[in-house]
This record gives C-alpha cells, structure tokens and sequence, in this order.
C-alpha cells in the first residue's frame, strides 16, 4: 500500500480533531477536507466505481445531501431516533474497543466494531494507528468491507510497528446503509494516549470456572445451576434481569489524579453487552450504580460490581430486563480513561473487550483484557412444545426439569439432559411447518438441523429439507406470528461418557418432530454462523447483487 501523503496525514488530524477521544462524530461531507479524508480511506481500501458502483453512489448521493444542508444532515441522530421507536431496547454502536502497545513491546494493537441493530445494507469500515511522536507515522492500519446484507457486528483491528514514544492516535471511521431507500451514515472516532497503564488488568470476575469457550450465566432458572459460571437465583424468573459481575484492578505508571468524577475519568466510561447476531448494544440501567462502583486508590483503579450469590444484596452490573438477549451470546465491551500525575492531562485508556474466537482470557497489552463471551442460558421454543424421550413417548418441554432420557438425532443416541430454562418472551417467533405435519414455533435464531447442516429458523427457506422423526421432509410453510408467554431450553450430555461423544450436531433434539440444537450446539454455531448468499441477498435492494455476490465470496471464499 502507498504511503500516506503530507495532506492525507493533515486530514486524518483534521478530522481527530473535531471530537474528543471515545466520542461519536458524525462525517460533515460538506466540508471538502472531512470528504476528502473519507475517499482516502476509501481508495485506500481498493474500492473503486467499477468494483462498487452502487455504493459509490450511495457516497455521493451523502455529499450531495449535506451540500444542499450546509452541514452534516443528522442521519446519525434521526438513526438514534428511528431505533428508540422501534422499541428496540438495544442501540447502535460504532466505537474503538482497544488500542495501545503488546506485553513485548514489538507491536502496536487496536481494535473497533460496528454492531448495527438488524443489521445494514453495507458496513465499510477503516483504522490507522499514527505515530504523534515520530513525523505522523503511520504505524499500521486495516479497512474492511464494503460487506453487504450483514452488519449486525463487524469488528476491524490492526497491529502496526511500535511508536518512538507513547504518543499516538488512533483513528477508527465507518459508513453504513441501515436498509434501503435510506442514505448512509458516516462517521468516526478517535482516541490518544501519551501513556500506558502498568501491564494488564487483573481480573477477578467474571472468569470461566467450566469447560465451555464461553462464560455461561444462569438466568430464569428456578433451582441451583451447576453447569454455569454464575447463576443468579432470581425470584421471577419470568423476566429476569441480565447481569454480569465485574471485579477488575488496573494499575499505573503514577497516582491516578482524584477526585475521579467527573474531571478526571471518562463520563460516563463505555460499558457495553454486543449482541452478535442480531445486532446492537445495550447498556448499563444505573448511571449511578456505575460511579459508585467504580473508585481509584493510588495508582490503582478499581472496578467493584461483585457476584455474591444472593440475588437480593447483588452489585453485580445490570443492563435490563433478559427478555431483548434471547438466542445469543453476548460480548462485553468496557473501555475507561483515567487522567494520572504523569500523563500531561490526558487519559490513559484500560480496554476490557469480549471475543467470539481465540485466544480468550488473554492480556496482549498494558491496559488490555481480551474475555471469553458471556452466554445467557435460555431459548428457544414455545411452552406445549413436545419433546421426544428415549422410551419414544414425549413430554412437554416445561415439564422436563433435567434428568430426563431423551431421543438425540439424526443417530438415534440417547442423552441425558442436564440443564433446563426459560424465560418470559413477548416478540415475534417463527411458525415452521413441514409437508410431513411437523408443526413448530421458535425463535428467529435458533438452529434447526436440515439436510445441509444447522440453519438458524430466521434463514430457512421453503427448498431446505428438514431431520424430521419421519426422516426428512421439505419445509412447507415459514410464518412470523406475535407471541407472548414462555419459551424453554434445555442442554444434554449430564455425564464424561456422554459428552465424548458429542460432535458438532449431534445434540439435536425431536422439538414436535424437528430436530433442533440443544443449548451447547446453540452456542457454539452461533459464534461463527455465517449468512447464507441467498439470506444476504435477500435483505438488499437488486441493484447491490453484483457487487454483493464478489463481496461475499472475497469475503468467505465461496459463492
């Protein structure tokens, strides 16, 4: 890749310099310098008129409308707006997760996402790493995209050469399609530092204790859970609240400047739950409960929401009701800036992210803590659903309370089963029928076994052949109907013999009559599920096919 020119360094300062560090800013393409910076990046991530005609245009038709404005036109703000009144308890994000030097020393790291509610017509998004110290070097930077028909959550890093000094600036820009017929959205962020913290956060809770590559807690669940990490034993466990304890210390080079709020910290700091499939963030309900649990002694900082068992003296940090979090894993996000006595009245930034691949609760860098995601247990189907057990009778699904023998498929195991929940949904679930009679209601995201493998409900289409206890049968019919009442879950494999046998899909269940995924393949499909062309496609106006179909197939390598 060339090198960055006099003017283009000029424009990315430019640009770094409209808007505090960690704080949103919404692209002026009025002005000539703010488009210019942005068509740099652009450019520079190999997209051109020929490859991306549509999303050209979909550029310019943005210039044109803040031409005619004198200024930015507030498509961010009116984004914001049209979210709230979906009712949408979750929120779009677009924001830096990480940044600063490895343990070693011999690299630069950052890193950022963008996580869409519902997902985007296309998502493009750019990172540089600068060298302040050094003449504007540029230490490394990374675009993807544009990638078209997803967007939900899209996370971009980069590792670049180590800085003369602890003195840089990152850089973090977006542009995004929410749906069609809407103009896009641009925007950027960025952050500095001319100091890093004193190695990697220690981190108390929340660990993994179990086997599982995630952090499972236990919501809506009326007795102990031994399977989870943490488990919450809420009186109404028809809506539980989503929670997650935080014990976390941070040291620094010098004492952290007092008092903390609101001069010397971040207000209000970045603390974020990333729904992964369906998009977007939610975040902490108390503000308050937030500043009181966060405190600084010395030259540490302390972050103090503990799990303590007893639902009723609870500190641990609370984000709302469960009901907005069913069918995913969730990845936390929390990113702080302290001001200390040698820092030059800048922040020095502790960045604690969740990933849904390895390596995970790791610390590549001062001030780094890369956690393993947090899964909330429950899912997944409708109360009266029947359950088919070992002896070939049923039961249904609320009364299975663990123990119990049921018919594993497509190979007729038996399994025990080893945990069950549920919780209160009142949202849309999907009625899947099949030519052969068997009669579902499930929600958007949870995988169902056809003859081409797990397919999440959402993605079916009417030529997928479903495992049925008849043996396969084509779907006959898809419908989307209101729902409000219980909808339950369970995970098999309650002993070592059991769980050696355990493949990718092969703790499918008979869910009147259909083989779907028990909680552990839930969650582990869904950390790498990747849309289906024909889903991608479908959510995109025609005229971005083309483009759409090369994008996908750079993308995964397929078409």
């Amino acid at each position: 890749m060339t090198a960055l020119t006099t003017e283009d360094l000029d424009n990315i300062k430019y640009v770094a310099s409209l808007s505090e560090s960690w704080e949103e800013h919404e692209l002026d393409f009025s002005d000539d310098r703010q488009w210019a910076y942005f068509m740099c990046q652009v450019a520079r991530s190999g997209v051109t008129e020929e490859t991306h005609p549509e999303y050209m245009k979909a550029l310019n038709r943005a210039r044109e409308e803040d031409q005619k404005r004198g200024g930015p036109s507030g498509r961010l703000e009116e984004r914001r707006k049209a979210v709230a009144a979906a009712g949408d308890t979750m929120q779009d994000a677009n924001t830096i997760s990480s940044f600063g030097i490895n343990v070693a020393k011999t690299a630069t790291l950052g890193a950022a996402f963008s996580a869409i509610v519902n997902g985007t017509t296309f998502t493009s998004l750019y990172v540089q790493l600068i060298d302040l110290s050094n003449n504007d070097k540029v230490l490394g930077e990374n675009s993807i995209g544009p990638i078209y028909g997803e967007g939900e959550y899209l996370p971009i890093d980069l590792t670049g050469s180590v800085p003369m000094k602890e003195d840089m600036l990152m850089v973090f820009t977006w542009s995004y399609q929410p749906n069609a017929g809407v103009p896009p959205i641009q925007g950027s962020m960025r952050v500095s530092t001319s100091e890093l913290p004193v190695g990697a956060p220690a981190v108390v809770q929340p660990i993994r204790t179990k086997t599982n590559n995630y952090i499972k807690i236990g919501l809506g669940r009326p007795t102990g859970a031994p399977d989870c990490d943490y488990w919450y034993n809420e009186p109404n466990i028809q809506a539980p609240n989503i929670r997650l304890p935080l014990m976390v210390t941070q040291t620094f080079a010098s004492n952290i400047k007092q008092p903390l709020w609101p001069s010397n910290i971040t207000n209000p700091p970045t603390i974020y739950q990333i729904k992964t499939s369906t998009g977007g963030v939610t975040k902490p309900i108390s503000s308050a409960a937030i500043i009181a649990g966060i405190t600084a002694t010395g030259d540490t900082l302390i972050f103090n929401f503990p799990f303590n068992n007893d639902v009723n003296l609870d500190k641990s940090i609370q984000f709302g009701a469960a009901a907005w979090a069913n069918d995913t894993t969730l990845l936390t996000m929390i990113s702080l800036g302290v001001k200390t006595e040698t820092s030059n009245n800048e922040f020095v930034w502790v960045n604690l992210y969740g990933s849904a691949t390895p390596p995970w609760a790791n610390s590549p860098a001062p001030g780094m803590y890369q956690m393993y995601p947090n899964y909330y247990t429950w899912h997944c189907v409708v109360a009266g659903t029947e359950i088919l057990l070992a002896d070939g009778g049923s039961m249904k699904i609320e009364d299975i309370t663990g123990g119990e023998k049921v018919k594993i498929g497509p190979n007729g195991e038996v399994f025990t089963v080893v945990d069950t929940f549920g919780t209160n949904k009142e949202d849309e679930v999907l009625v899947v029928q099949t030519e052969d009679g068997c009669s579902l209601q499930i929600t958007h995201m949870h995988p169902v076994l056809t003859t081409d493998g797990l397919v999440p409900a959402r993605d079916l289409t009417e030529s997928d052949e479903l495992l049925t206890a008849n043996g396969t049968s084509r779907v006959a019919s898809i419908k989307s109907k209101h729902f409000s009442g219980m909808v339950y879950g369970f995970s098999v494999g309650a002993t070592p013999e059991e769980e050696s046998k355990f493949t990718e899909d092969n703790t499918c269940y008979y869910a009147n009559g259909i083989l779907i995924a028990d909680n552990r393949v839930c969650v582990e499909f869904l950390k790498t599920y990747k849309k289906r062309l024909s889903t991608v496609l479908a959510r995109i106006p025609a005229e971005f096919h083309p483009e759409a179909k090369r994008a996908y197939q750079q993308r995964y390598g397929q078409s």
